[in-house]
């Protein structure tokens, strides 16, 4: 029931609730009637207006969803047994307003709630021991309301409550979001495609992944409904829907819920394939290339007017092993035309699909030849499986060549050769290259957050004969300084605006050079931006590791959208990443130094609050000591922006002058940073010289003063010599 007065629309299915300010409790609705009410706030005549709309949407929802004679009949509520049929038939209560519904607490913008009773007649002695009825109901905001696919989305969730499938287990929790997200797809396949390009962006990280990289870019959960559209179109209409009461089945004997993908592997439908999940995930990834699922000519042509087939930010880029390593091994694949995925962007997880793109040589001959090579330790037991479809998007004609395999023990090489015919230099040539165990019984499902990190990169190389990666999908690298540690200890990078290259953003914006600054990108993002630095690290028998002790930089920033105040605000970090010989990124990056939150003023970008362009923040020097081994044979530098509610630019030491001169040093061996034990302040440090000048002040000023508790009282109050000079006056 409602949680205060409220007016009243109805249908034959639904109910929908708002608030009312004139004293009425709104009981006297009837069906598609609604009582009658002058008065209330702003918020109950906008939720009045949109009422109808409302009740018009979940309707044409519920005749899809929930009648049995529909194709894409999922569940009516209250029919499980065991779980929610307890003999009754009810309708949706459907709550607009933030502090209307039965648990106010939680409003949100718009969510699914469930209001519990004890029944026991849909008890059961594993799947359901406390006899719970689990009531939901939407709960609604004015502007979820207003919006029809929001509301469906929500809807959906009410409806997967009701199967009794995948809950209460941390593997479950992105098929709830996929799920509602393919239902509103199949509501208006023509018009609704939510986040397909942030999928095919992201394809080459497992569906079960929600995080789409270690830091940030969280909401994969949402996206990969793609896959349920493949399920269907491959083991018929309504098997995704299925798979929710499949999995109550056989929770009534595990008392456990299981993730979807293990209940696929062990369905009936799947086990009559003779194929592994890799095998299935190698398949879906062959029609994620030209988006190959749709149900009619107009439905596949809406997916491709929802997201372009050839856009450049879905490809995995390809680089040469010249680019990267100088090995016996490198060199004698670069005679092959061999080609590296770029890991460090685009790192393939087990089950996901990395798409490339290529291009057929001018001169090709009769005969052209793919070469998939594993890059995995023998004892990893990974196969991979390799397609090349051939596309012409304006017909959307595909020629798919038969899928090869290869693995990291045994048997060999997978190879795709093709008579090579005319027209096909016309088409597009797109590349899938799906990788993972073919043992089922190896299937472990992600957690809910699982970073990309948590799970082995499955690496490769292409040796291309006849083709070539297309110009657009080829990685460039800039000119790259390449450094050595010098005897001394202290490495100077070179920075300055023209050494920063920032790196292209999975969904748009992301970080770019201004004419004086770095920016950060936009709010929510966060980027990447490679400084063009090659570190060499020792490699002789005699100095096998290099000991890193300090990083010591100077940097000045300023806040833009300083008009969203609070937290979180944006902050950065510098990255060590170490490459192996091929070129590889090892492990996990190194973090240098991490900013703290920047504020929104009063180091501010907009006129508004009083900033400009150019209201940098005071120099701030970074200084933290390291004990950091480095065991590959060389380290590239990046800067990493994670920028919360605002952005940010980055500037460095003596501008006008000079534009983003960090001033970098890197402290090896015996060498340390100066005054290791400094830290950042977010007031600002002062510069070295000026340091050791205040610093005698300060023992100038107060008699007997040591030089190290002058320097903790700098630190402590941020480099403000008055202010430090003032508690150490009081103390």
């Amino acid at each position: 029931r409602a949680h205060r007065e409220c007016e009243t629309l109805e249908s034959a299915h639904v109910t929908v609730r708002w608030g009312s300010t004139n004293g009425n409790n709104g009981n006297n609705g009837g069906s598609n009637g609604s009582n009658s009410s002058n008065g209330g706030s702003a918020e109950a005549a906008r939720a009045r207006k949109c009422a109808p709309r409302v009740i018009a949407t979940l309707e044409t929802a519920w005749a899809a969803l929930c009648d049995e004679a529909s194709n894409d009949y999922f569940v009516a509520p209250y029919s499980t047994r065991g779980w929610s049929a307890d003999g009754r038939r009810r309708k949706l209560n459907v709550y607009i307003g933030a502090s209307l519904h039965p648990w106010p607490h939680a409003a949100a913008h718009a969510h699914q709630g469930t209001h519990v009773e004890r029944v026991s007649a849909v008890g059961h002695p594993k799947a359901n021991k406390e006899s719970k009825l689990h009531h939901s109901f939407l709960a609604l905001s004015c502007g979820a309301a207003e919006d029809e696919r929001t509301v469906c989305h929500e809807f959906a969730h009410c409806l997967q409550m009701h199967t009794g499938g995948h809950v209460d287990s941390p593997y479950v929790g992105y098929q709830w979001e996929a799920h509602a997200e393919y239902c509103t797809h199949l509501l208006r396949p023509i018009d609704w495609a939510p986040g397909l390009r942030h999928f095919l962006e992201t394809s080459h990280l497992p569906v079960d992944m929600t995080n789409a990289s270690d830091d940030g870019g969280a909401g994969r959960q949402y996206i990969v409904w793609p896959l349920y559209a493949y399920l269907d179109k491959r083991f018929g209409r309504g098997f995704v829907h299925s798979m929710w009461h499949a999995d109550f089945v056989q929770r009534q004997s595990s008392g456990i819920s299981r993730d979807l993908i293990s209940n696929l592997r062990d369905s009936a439908a799947f086990r009559a394939l003779g194929i592994s999940l890799c095998q299935l995930f190698s398949a879906f990834g062959v029609c994620v290339l030209t988006l190959d699922w749709g149900l009619s000519d107009a439905h596949a042509a809406a997916l491709q007017r929802h997201a372009d087939v050839l856009a450049c930010a879905r490809f995995t880029p390809l680089r040469t092993f010249a680019e990267s390593g100088t090995t016996a091994r490198a060199r004698a694949q670069q005679s092959l035309c061999a080609w590296l995925p770029d890991s460090s962007t685009r790192p393939l997880k087990r089950f996901g699909a990395a798409c490339h793109r290529l291009t057929l040589d001018a001169n090709v001959g009769e005969v052209a030849r793919i070469t998939l090579l594993p890059r995995m330790n023998d004892e990893a037991q990974v196969s991979f499986y390799v397609s090349l479809v051939f596309f012409d998007r304006e017909t959307r004609r595909r020629i798919v060549l038969p899928t090869e395999r290869a693995t990291t023990s045994g048997a060999g090489l997978a190879c795709i050769t093709w008579v090579v015919e005319n027209g096909q230099e016309c088409m597009e040539m797109l590349l899938s290259v799906t990788g993972g165990s073919d043992d089922d019984a190896e299937f472990a499902p992600c957690e809910w957050g699982k970073k990309p990190s948590q799970l082995p990169t499955l690496r490769y190389a292409l040796l291309l004969e006849g083709c070539a990666p297309h110009k657009d999908a080829t990685l460039t690298r800039p000119p790259m300084h390449a450094l050595q540690i010098p005897e001394h200890g202290v490495l100077c990078i070179p920075t300055g605006l023209a050494n920063f290259f920032p790196r292209l953003r999975l969904g748009g914006g992301g970080p770019s050079l201004t004419c004086r600054d770095i920016r950060s990108g936009n709010p929510g993002e966060m980027s990447y931006v490679d400084l063009a630095v090659r570190l060499g690290l020792p490699t002789d028998s005699s100095v096998s590791q290099a000991l890193l002790t300090g990083v010591q930089f100077v940097y000045r920033n300023l806040c833009g959208y300083s008009n969203a105040t609070g937290s979180p605000g944006p902050k950065f970090q510098l990255r060590l990443v170490q490459v192996d010989a091929d070129g590889d990124d090892c492990d996990t990056p190194l973090v240098l130094f991490a900013s703290p939150e920047l504020d929104a003023a009063p180091f501010c970008f907009d006129a508004c609050n009083g900033g400009s362009p150019i209201n940098y923040s005071p120099e701030i020097v970074a200084t933290r000591a390291l004990n950091e081994t480095l065991r590959c044979q060389s380290a590239r530098l990046q800067l990493v922006f994670i920028n919360g509610r605002r952005n940010m630019h980055l500037q460095g030491a003596d501008f006008p002058q000079k534009l983003v001169d960090l001033e970098l040093k890197l402290f090896f061996g015996g060498a340390e940073p100066l005054s290791g034990a400094r830290q950042i302040s977010p007031r600002g440090m002062p510069r070295d010289g000026q340091l050791q000048a205040e610093v005698s002040f300060l023992c100038e000023a107060i008699p007997d003063l040591e030089q190290n508790l002058a320097l903790k009282a700098l630190v402590a109050n941020g480099g403000d010599v008055n202010a430090a000079l003032s508690a150490l006056m009081s103390s």
